[in-house]
């Protein structure tokens, strides 16, 4: 009997665990949506899970306690939760927050202001008691440094109780023209604060500069073609073979940090020789994509890239596009 205790124990100890695997990934104030992500190796089904909200006056605004029944987030996916009720008609993995119930209000407080949020899942009989922290899967709570956190935080100690936040008036710091916050620090597992979050401001424009050279290069290094260099985007750069090197069979992207202007047999040099990063070659005219972390610090650094291609026996440099990283 007390061996068939420990293994139920232990296994509810383990869906527990593995429930706390669905997170809140982001939160985007001008898209108007909540992310919910499954970090897991396992789909977890959704039935009977429900939000709970509160901010500086109202709390315990709760989802329905239905809404959810029959949807399933697979691993490593997300579902969004779309606050100004604009989710497109049929896709599984996005609702209407009328369609899930009034968390969160009706959207009109849906902003940086103060807010915290936790999602609950269902005990083994079925209901959830909210006053029971154990069924927190997680928490996020944003406010503007020096505005009332009110009663947004009535829940948060539970949380905290539960190793999910850090402690319960630490609010993820917003400003009034914040766009979006983002869980880019994974290093703490479940546990999580406002250290863990990135949160973006109005975007800072990406810049591509031709630069050709003395002697001058052919102008072949294109901009991206579907995003400019910005963080937690694929910059995709591709060379024009039209008129520049048509028998070319590879292409290949060198960064630097450092700019040059270096005469040699295959072209001017524009970027430094010495340290450059070599994306892997592509075949000739294929983007050569770069992906670009999500990470504030690299916004409005400065770079310097040129291509250089190949038909197997000789090499032919084109112009470098000097760039700047925006957001």
């Amino acid at each position: 009997m007390k061996a068939l205790l420990t293994s139920v124990l232990l296994a509810g100890s383990a869906v527990a665990q593995s429930n706390r695997d669905v997170q809140f990934q982001s939160v985007d104030f001008e898209l108007g949506t909540i992310e919910v992500h499954n970090f897991g190796p396992i789909d977890i089904d959704l039935t009977g899970w429900r939000f709970c909200s509160h901010d500086q006056v109202d709390t315990f605004e709760y989802s329905f306690p239905a809404a959810l029944n029959g949807v399933t987030l697979e691993a490593g996916s997300s579902i969004f939760v779309h606050m100004f009720n604009d989710a497109p008609f049929g896709d599984p993995d996005r609702f209407n927050q009328t369609s899930l119930g009034n968390f969160a209000s009706t959207g009109t407080n849906f902003d940086p202001n103060t807010l915290s949020i936790q999602f609950f899942f269902p005990a083994a009989s079925g209901f959830i008691n909210f006053n029971n922290g154990a069924l927190v899967s997680d928490i996020i709570q944003w406010s503007v440094p020096g505005t009332s956190i009110g009663n947004a935080d009535v829940r948060t100690q539970d949380a905290v109780d539960e190793g999910l936040w850090v402690a319960e008036q630490a609010f993820i710091p917003t400003t009034p023209s914040s766009v979006r916050i983002e869980l880019t620090d994974f290093g703490n597992g479940l546990l999580h604060g406002p250290d863990n979050y990135t949160v973006f401001e109005p975007g800072t424009p990406s810049v591509e500069t031709v630069r050709l050279g003395v002697p001058p290069n052919p102008d072949a290094l294109r901009p991206g073609l579907t995003s400019g260099p910005v963080i937690g985007a694929t910059w995709d750069p591709f060379v024009d073979h039209s008129s520049f090197f048509p028998g070319a069979l590879v292409d290949l992207l060198a960064i630097s940090g450092t700019s040059v202007n270096i005469p040699s047999t295959f072209g001017t040099l524009l970027i430094d020789p010495s340290s450059p990063i070599l994306l892997p070659a592509v075949f000739a005219e294929a983007p050569l994509l770069l992906d670009i972390p999500v990470n504030p610090a690299l916004v409005g650094v400065d770079l310097f890239t040129q291509a250089f291609s190949t038909d197997g026996f000789s090499a032919t440099a084109t112009n470098a596009l000097d760039i700047t990283i925006g957001s």
